[in-house]
């Protein structure tokens, strides 16, 4: 997940689950999703879209199979 600030802290309960709060883990939404998109995710929840270089990058992640929720 990609959010600022966190709302819930997912358990490791079966699966790899890695959480990064824009501005204390990164610098921007944008910033994250493409550290993001290196690790090879299955799904990826991007908090909050508020410019275009965050939701031009989650729409390729879309686009090149990835399961983006927004």
């Amino acid at each position: 997940t990609i959010e600022g600030p966190i709302e819930f802290v997912h358990p490791n309960k079966g699966c790899l689950i890695n959480q990064r709060e824009a501005g204390v883990h990164t610098d921007s939404f944008a910033s994250a999703l493409r550290a993001a998109l290196r690790e090879d995710p299955d799904v990826i929840l991007v908090g909050e879209m508020r410019d275009l270089e965050t939701i031009e990058l989650a729409l390729t992640a879309a686009e090149t199979g990835h399961l983006v929720f927004g």
